[in-house]
């Protein structure tokens, strides 16, 4: 499995399939975290695991219907439960890096893997705009990411306009949509003007 100028970061880690061995790895040492396993106070991390998996496959534009336990679109409001401290975020990066070892074979893939979370993490923990995310495709679709978090935000806050403005970015992403338009109960906009938009289009 290598990286070429012709493969997508999915192919690279090895598909769908892929996504998911990663999100094991990851987890399975989480498991054993001292730092981190407080954050999930249930016996198992089956959940966890397969939601960061479905969160891979989205991310990465995989199969769709890989993505159905993707329970969250916003990383800011799927986060935003949790109060991590910075020993917590080192300690991720340091656990989702050995997972990236064991995991993704090539050493290219694996380096702008660790640069990647080691710059989103920021964002993702509440402490500001990630730094730069080096790799062109990881970049591209970091924005595609933070335009499904304001999208988000704009649901929250009951702006409809703006929020179906920017729904026109994922309209070839059934997945995406569906979460849109189903929203949460917090989405005070989504049930009128939003899901108007999603039924006509």
């Amino acid at each position: 499995m290598s990286k070429s100028n012709e493969q997508s970061f999915l192919e690279s880690l090895g598909g769908e399939a892929g996504c998911m061995r990663l999100a094991k790895e990851f987890y399975a040492r989480v498991a054993k975290s001292e730092l981190l396993k407080p954050l999930f106070p249930g016996k198992s991390l089956r959940c966890a695991t397969e939601e960061f998996s479905a969160f891979l496959v989205q991310f990465f534009e995989g199969d769709e219907d890989r993505t159905q336990y993707r329970w969250w679109l916003s990383l800011s409001e799927s986060h935003a439960r949790f109060q991590i401290s910075e020993p917590q975020r080192i300690e991720w990066l340091r656990l989702m890096s050995e997972a990236i070892g064991s995991a993704v074979a090539d050493e290219a893939v694996q380096g702008a893997l660790r640069q990647f979370f080691g710059a989103t993490s920021v964002y993702v923990v509440g402490q500001g705009e990630a730094p730069a995310v080096a790799d062109e495709e990881l970049g591209r679709r970091w924005a595609q990411q933070r335009t499904l978090d304001l999208l988000t935000e704009h649901l929250l806050a009951g702006r409809d306009a703006e929020a179906i403005a920017m729904a026109d970015h994922f309209m070839a992403r059934p997945s995406v949509m569906v979460g849109i338009g189903g929203g949460d109960a917090d989405w005070p906009g989504a049930a009128a003007g939003v899901r108007g938009f999603l039924h006509r289009n």
